[in-house]
């Protein structure tokens, strides 16, 4: 499967009568989609949905190809929902501060949060613009594209459990040196920067090797 075809969260709900809107804004769009059923959801990926969560949920996936389209179908759909609010939503107990936060951090809240966000520091006489929000949200975007750095630790019992010829060290290389991580555009960008990633992989080499050695010196024995 391509990257493009891959299935990223799109939003999540706690029922299947929540979905109901965005499903048909999907269809009404042509954009293919499946629904997940997760009974032991209790958190989230890399996604646009923090603050929805329950004992059952129903994950709305798309193809990665159509992300970004798909989130403008989502924030449609979440803006109906905002005129439905009640001014009392716990938001509205939300500082200033605290509701420009959401603005700088959506992939931490879901389009209902976000478009609340705007709704109550508008009716506070802070009015966004567009392009604001666009800015803010490509330096959102910038800033989940940084690498992780790898903890002094990791690499260290890394190399140590390599040399013993563990499985341990093998997949502590591994994920070095291949895993990735999921940006809200529907992009995958490396999880560790290329030092690390090097690492990792001469920890995979490693591993193989003392492993190979110490098979070879038990066969031979």
């Amino acid at each position: 499967m391509t990257e493009e075809l891959a299935w990223i969260d799109l939003a999540t709900f706690p029922d299947r009568e929540s979905t109901e809107d965005l499903l048909d804004l999907l269809k009404e769009n042509q954009i293919t989609f499946q629904v997940i059923e997760d009974p032991h959801q209790m958190g989230d990926s890399l996604n646009l949905e923090l603050q929805n969560r329950g004992p059952t949920a129903l994950h709305i996936q798309v193809m990665a190809k159509d992300a970004e389209r798909a989130q403008r179908i989502l924030a449609l759909s979440a803006g109906k929902e905002v005129n439905e609010v009640e001014d009392d939503d716990y938001l509205s107990g939300f500082s200033d501060h605290d509701l420009l936060d959401v603005l700088h951090k959506p992939d931490e809240w879901n389009q209902v949060d976000y478009q609340l966000a705007i709704k109550f520091l508008k009716a506070r006489g802070i009015a966004i613009e567009e392009a604001q929000l666009h800015q803010w949200a490509a330096e959102r975007l910038k800033e989940l594209e940084k690498p992780d750095v790898a903890s002094s630790s990791m690499i260290t019992g890394g190399y140590i459990f390599a040399l013993a010829g563990g499985l341990i060290g093998f997949l502590i290389g591994l994920q070095l040196a291949t895993f990735s991580k999921r940006l809200p555009n529907g992009h995958k960008v490396p999880m560790y920067g290329d030092k690390d990633r090097r690492q990792g992989f001469l920890m995979i080499g490693i591993s193989l090797f003392a492993m190979a050695g110490i098979s070879g010196y038990f066969i031979l024995r």
